[in-house]
C-alpha cells in the first residue's frame, strides 16, 4: 500500500514537472514573439521619426549640360534611399537658358523644384599670329583659329573695344599699317554675354623686334615674377600710366574675368549640399613693373566663406593666372 502511494506521488510529481517545464517553454516562446513585434514596432516608427526632407527652390545645370543627380535638389536627406526618389525630367530642356519645374516623387508624396539651364562658361578661343606686309588690311578674323562655346552656338569676335595706349587713349586695332610687331587682343562673346579676352601677335613686313624699353613712356613690362598676374594691361611691351590703375576703360577687363568667376563659383556651389549661406569675396590690385612708373596689369583673389549665424568658414580661396587657373590655398570642395 505504502509503495502504491510512493509510486503514484513520484508519478504526480514528474507530471507537475513536466507541466511547469511546457509552461515554461510557452512562456519564453510567447516572451520572443513579444519581444520580436514590440522590436519591430519601435524600429519602424524609429526610422519614420529619422525621416527629414528639405528641397531646394532650383538646382543650376550648364546648357547642353547632363541633368543633376537626385539628391542635389535636397537641402537635407535622411532616411530616404535614393532608388525611393522619383524625378520627372521630361520638361527639362537642357540645350536652352531657362527655368523648368519638375515633379519629385517620394513615397507616394509630391514635391516640386525647379532645373535652372544656365549658360555661365566662356567661348574657348584660340588665335594665331599674322603677318602682312605694310600697308596691307586684315580683319579679326584672320587671326582666329577657332571659336567653340558650350551652347553650340557661332562666337561673337571682335577687337577688343576697350583696350588703351600707355596714356590710357583708345586703340583702334584694325587700323595698323605701318612696320613693326603689335600686340592684338581679341575678345570671343557668346549670347549669354560670357567672354573670353585673348592676345596674339601682329607682324608687319615680318618684322618680330619687340620695341625697346626707351620707347616706352613709363617703363617696360617687366614686373616681379613671383606675383601671379590674372591680367595683363601692357600694350607692346610697355607698361600704363600707373594713374590709370582705377581707370574704369582699363578696369573692364579685371571686372569681367571677376564677374565670371562668381558667377562659375555661384554655379558650382549650387551643386553642393551645404547648409549655410554662400558669402563669395573678390580682390583685384595693381601690380607695377620693376621700376615702379607704369601698370602691368592685376592680381585677382577669390574667396568663399560659408555663413552659420555668427560663424563664417572659409572653404576655398584662390588666385587666377592669366590662363584663369585657379591657384589654390584652401580647396575644402575640391573644385577644379
Amino acid at each position: 500500500m505504502a509503495r502504491k502511494f510512493f509510486n503514484q506521488k513520484v508519478n504526480n510529481d514528474n507530471s507537475n514537472k513536466k507541466v511547469i517545464q511546457i509552461a515554461i517553454i510557452v512562456v519564453c516562446v510567447i516572451g520572443i514573439v513579444i519581444a520580436f513585434f514590440v522590436a519591430n514596432y519601435f524600429n519602424s516608427h524609429g526610422k519614420k521619426d529619422k525621416i527629414k526632407i528639405e528641397m531646394r527652390e532650383s538646382v543650376a545645370i550648364e546648357i547642353n549640360g547632363q541633368l543633376p543627380s537626385k539628391v542635389l535638389f535636397f537641402n537635407e536627406l535622411e532616411g530616404i534611399k535614393e532608388d525611393d526618389i522619383k524625378i520627372n525630367f521630361d520638361n527639362v530642356q537642357t540645350n536652352l537658358i531657362g527655368e523648368y519645374p519638375v515633379e519629385i516623387e517620394i513615397q507616394g508624396k509630391k514635391y516640386t523644384s525647379k532645373v535652372q539651364v544656365l549658360d555661365t562658361a566662356s567661348p574657348t578661343l584660340v588665335l594665331k599670329e599674322v603677318t602682312i606686309d605694310e600697308n596691307s588690311s586684315y580683319t579679326v578674323n584672320d587671326f582666329v583659329s577657332s571659336c567653340n562655346d558650350n551652347s553650340n552656338e557661332a562666337c561673337n569676335i571682335a577687337f577688343y573695344a576697350l583696350g588703351v595706349d600707355q596714356n590710357g587713349n583708345a586703340i583702334d586695332y584694325s587700323s595698323y599699317r605701318t612696320a613693326g610687331t603689335y600686340k592684338i587682343q581679341i575678345m570671343a562673346t557668346d549670347n549669354s554675354n560670357n567672354s573670353t579676352l585673348q592676345e596674339t601677335t601682329l607682324y608687319i613686313n615680318g618684322q618680330v623686334v619687340v620695341p625697346p624699353s626707351t620707347s616706352c613712356n613709363y617703363g617696360n613690362s617687366d614686373y616681379d615674377q613671383s606675383v601671379l598676374l590674372a591680367s595683363d594691361v601692357t600694350q607692346n611691351g610697355c607698361a600704363l600710366d600707373l594713374n590709370l590703375y582705377q581707370s574704369e576703360t582699363v578696369l573692364s577687363g579685371v571686372n569681367n574675368i571677376m564677374d565670371q568667376e562668381f558667377e562659375k563659383l555661384k554655379k558650382e556651389f549650387s551643386k553642393q549640399n551645404i547648409n549655410g549661406t554662400l558669402k563669395l569675396n573678390r580682390t583685384a590690385s595693381p601690380v607695377l613693373n620693376l621700376t615702379g612708373n607704369g601698370l602691368v596689369g592685376y592680381t585677382i583673389h577669390m574667396d568663399v566663406l560659408i555663413i552659420n549665424g555668427e560663424s563664417s568658414e572659409l572653404v576655398e580661396s584662390y588666385d587666377l593666372d592669366l590662363t584663369g587657373r585657379r591657384i589654390y590655398t584652401v580647396n575644402k570642395y575640391n573644385l577644379p
